[in-house]
Order: structure tokens, then C-alpha cells, then sequence
């Protein structure tokens, strides 16, 4: 199971889900999804989901929730595989069977955003993020690094930190002042917009931006226009 939220990559669920049960039709079984809780709230975890689990089940998690599950989970001797953005140790000095991938630094990719926008063309890069996320308090380095490596303009003023709890009318009017000021070419865009909203402004009458300007978001829905 994973942590479910807004900002979640769809795609990236959708990966390991499909790896989950490609690598079960390969071993003669079967794959499960367990709504564990209806609130998203690591409080009010539905623990009866696991009553079925026998030895030698494997259960596949994102996030720390399972914590919460270890006893079950050691109870049922399952096999246990386990992606997190930061270091977790918890069942590493445990006797269940376990497969930590730890993706590491992951606000590098801040760096791989600007070599993918340089190589579809952009020559100014601005990073738009809010203040409040890991890869915007980490990623800075990575940012510049990669513009100094690909020889383009780049000052202080191109890594903007908003406010999250600004509201997202509010961040597309400050990014039509940034563009107004910078005219950049190439954006990456640290939304604050939750991906399960189902309307949105139109995102480029609202800034200004044209179509033509290259762009790498974490949530893309609101791209949406005729």
C-alpha cells in the first residue's frame, strides 16, 4: 500500500502497481490492493484488511505507515518490499524478510529538469516552488549546478519560493508578474494544487504564458485547454 496524496505521481502508482502484478503473473499468483484507510489518516487504519495475509505473502508499501502494521505483518512471517524518499531502518534488525529501495536525494531531479528543458529548447529556466517542500529546500544546488554545466543565464531570481498555503489563483497571478519580468522559456512548477480538484482556471490566460514555453510540473491536470 502507499501513502495516498495530492501530489503523488500518478504515473509512478500506476508503475508500481502494474510492476506488482506483472511480477505476480510470472510466479503463478496474484495481486491485491488494500484500501486500508478511508481518510488517509495512519489513525484510522482498517487492520482487518489483513486478515487474509498467510506465510509468505508479500506485502509491497510506500511510505511509514507500516509501522503501525508490524505486528500483523510479523505475525504472518509476510515478506516485506518498501520504497521511501528518506532512510528507514525500522525492519532492517527484525527477522522478517525484507526489500528496502531508498530513492535518495530525490530533489536532484531538480538538476535533470533543467538539462531536459535545455535539450527541448529552453535558454531561461525559472524553478517556481513552494518554500515548505524538501526539494525546494534541497534542490537549489542541483538547479544551478546544471545550469552552470549547460552554459545558460541563470541569477538568484530564477529559484522562487512561494508560501503553500498561498491559494492557486494567487500563484498564477504572482507567476504572470514573474514572467512578465523574466520572459523565461523553460519552467519548472512546484504546485500547490491538489490533483483530485476537479476544476481549474485556465492556467495560461491566468499567467500569460504562452504554449510555446517549456514546462515540467508535478501536477498536471490544469494543462488541460482547447
Amino acid at each position: 500500500y502507499y501513502t495516498a496524496s495530492g501530489f503523488y505521481s500518478s504515473y509512478l502508482i500506476q508503475e508500481m502497481i502494474q510492476g506488482c502484478v506483472r511480477a505476480a503473473v510470472e510466479h503463478g499468483t496474484y495481486a491485491v490492493t488494500l484500501p486500508i484507510t478511508k481518510d488517509n489518516n495512519p489513525n484510522n487504519l482498517n487492520l482487518r484488511q489483513f486478515n487474509h495475509l498467510r506465510e509468505g505473502d508479500i506485502v509491497i508499501f510506500n511510505g511509514s505507515w507500516a509501522i503501525e502494521i508490524y505486528s500483523i505483518l510479523k505475525k504472518c512471517k509476510c515478506r516485506l518490499g518498501y520504497v521511501t524518499d528518506r532512510e528507514f531502518n525500522f525492519f532492517e534488525n527484525t527477522d522478517l524478510d525484507c526489500y528496502h529501495l531508498y530513492w535518495g536525494p530525490y530533489w536532484n531531479c531538480l538538476g535533470d529538469a533543467v538539462m531536459q528543458l535545455k535539450k527541448d529548447g529552453a535558454e531561461k529556466i525559472l524553478y517556481f516552488g513552494r518554500q515548505q517542500t524538501d526539494i525546494s529546500k534541497y534542490g537549489k544546488a542541483s538547479f544551478f549546478n546544471a545550469h552552470s554545466d549547460a552554459g545558460l543565464e541563470c541569477n538568484e531570481n530564477f529559484y522562487f519560493l512561494y508560501d503553500a498555503e498561498m491559494s492557486f489563483p494567487q500563484t498564477l497571478q504572482l507567476l504572470k508578474e514573474l514572467y512578465n519580468t523574466y520572459r523565461f522559456d523553460g519552467l519548472i512548477f512546484d504546485s500547490n494544487l491538489y490533483s483530485m480538484q476537479s476544476t481549474f482556471p485556465d492556467f495560461y490566460q491566468e499567467t500569460g504564458i504562452p504554449h510555446g514555453v517549456r514546462m515540467i510540473c508535478n501536477v498536471s491536470e490544469f494543462l488541460r485547454y482547447s
